[in-house]
């Protein structure tokens, strides 16, 4: 997360992330976490991000709530860029960053979710059930 989006390592320094196939999972520290140990847990916590391709992607909520530590990789998109995005379309960025995802916000109204940066493009991530949902 330092790496692309200038997220500090210290930002994580009260939780545990959990490994599992292709995926992290998210933990707040606690004491507890201990004495359910023996138990056989099939998932724990927050899923933060996970491989898509050669490519750490975070999840939407995962973003929703660290996003606004970011210090890299954060475009902020006007509601007519927005509308584009939401539409399927692709915004121009100058951006100056390698291919992969990074996190859209709304000038003024926080984080919104995840894009894709591409050849000076940007496209949305950001699930069609979340856009309808929350958005409109």
């Amino acid at each position: 997360m330092d790496d692309r989006f200038g997220i500090a390592k210290k930002v994580f320094a009260d939780y545990l992330f959990f490994k599992r196939k292709k995926s992290w999972f998210l933990m707040k520290k606690s004491d507890l976490i201990e004495s359910g140990s023996s138990l056989k847990v099939y998932k724990v916590g927050l899923k933060a991000f996970h491989m898509v391709s050669t490519f750490i992607k975070p999840t939407g909520k995962f973003i929703q709530i660290f996003g606004y530590k970011a210090t890299k990789a954060r475009v902020a998109v006007d509601k007519q860029q927005l509308s584009t995005l939401f539409a399927g379309g692709a915004i121009q960025s100058d951006i100056n960053i390698k291919k992969g995802y990074v996190i859209l916000e709304l000038k003024g109204n926080g984080i919104l979710g995840l894009g894709f940066f591409n050849n000076g493009k940007i496209r949305s991530q950001i699930p069609r059930k979340e856009i309808g949902k929350n958005f409109v």
